[in-house]
């Protein structure tokens, strides 16, 4: 496995065990962890899809990382202030979108502001050379040498 595809495995990796401690803190919350909850959805909902698809794909531009951003961070937002503030009578689990919670609904803010990343930067014009170079050049630290494969 190359270096890159090494750190595109650990960030993954990382990522699984965050939403798994969530989930696992979530399951023993006191019933504070909703403000907690709501804060990390609305940051994987806004800013996580961008810097992971600006990292890891050379074609991501301005005009799709801000739609994603706009969109996921919108929805999510959204979700949050209708349940939590203009209809508290209705926050429970008969009335939430495939019963997630406005705790729970940056996972799929995230989900959304993926796609419309995804979808806009395709039909829009690439980025320009010079941004694309400067990526390169973050991915691979200087004196890093060449990258090789590693052995597990």
């Amino acid at each position: 496995m190359n270096v890159q595809a090494w750190t595109f495995v650990m960030v993954a990796a990382s990522f699984v065990l965050y939403i798994g401690v969530a989930l696992w803190a979530r399951a023993r919350s006191t019933g504070d962890f909703y403000i907690v909850g709501g804060a990390v959805g609305l940051a994987a909902a806004s800013f996580f899809p961008a810097i992971i698809m600006g990292v890891f794909s050379r074609r991501m531009n301005r005009e799709g990382a801000i739609t994603g951003m706009v969109l996921g961070i919108s929805f999510t937002a959204g979700y949050i202030v209708y349940f939590k503030f203009m209809h508290p009578g209705l926050n429970n689990s008969e009335h939430w979108w495939w019963g997630i919670s406005p705790e729970g609904i940056g996972t799929l803010g995230m989900l959304l502001n993926f796609a419309a990343a995804w979808l806009v930067s395709r039909f829009t014009p690439r980025p320009p050379r010079a941004v694309r170079e400067m990526v390169d050049r973050i991915r691979i630290p200087r004196g890093a040498g060449k990258p090789h494969e590693l052995s597990v």
